[in-house]
């Protein structure tokens, strides 16, 4: 039987197509997920924005620290980033955040950035409309060495990237 005959060039025709269409498939699926459904959802959504340069004040050991707080929103996900100047001893720390915006509450968990990485929490803030400010006020828990401490959190808007409704909370 010839190495090329007409059966052996449709097999393999057969699987270099499937490979082909395998790979274009799986093409269209990542940029769909990636591109496309985010902009959709971007798109169809339509509660508060909350993208944008916030100040911080969160209360530790009767002290309250500033912190800046910078969040990036795409529909119900937000991802952000939360910078402590000094902490109670002193020390800058930068931490990443990712979690929903859903009714106004926002949930995330939070982890420090940086070599160590030893610090993690949890968030959970309500938007509050005010009269001349828009507020998110909360709490987080912290593992603390090996035992948890909730601090309250007040967040400030100071620059929204995108541009806020006119009622904000119910």
């Amino acid at each position: 039987m010839d190495k090329w005959s007409p059966f052996n060039v449709a097999i393999w025709a057969g699987v270099v197509s499937g490979l082909i269409t395998s790979l274009i498939t799986v093409i269209i699926v990542v940029f769909w997920k990636k591109a496309i459904e985010p902009w959709i959802a971007n798109l169809l959504y339509r509660g508060a924005r909350i993208d944008g340069i916030w100040k911080g004040q969160v209360s530790v050991d009767g002290k309250t620290l500033v912190q800046h707080v910078s969040i990036k929103q795409n529909a119900y996900k937000i991802a952000g980033t939360i910078t402590y100047p000094q902490d109670t001893e002193g020390h800058a720390h930068t931490y990443k955040f990712k979690g929903r915006f859903v009714d106004n509450v926002l949930t995330a968990l939070a982890q420090e950035d940086g070599i160590a990485r030893t610090d993690q929490g949890a968030l959970a803030l309500t938007l509050k409309s005010g009269v001349s400010e828009i507020v998110m006020e909360g709490q987080g828990t912290w593992l603390d060495d090996k035992s948890l401490i909730t601090v309250k959190y007040k967040w400030i808007l100071e620059t929204s990237t995108t541009a806020l409704p006119e009622h904000v909370a119910d």
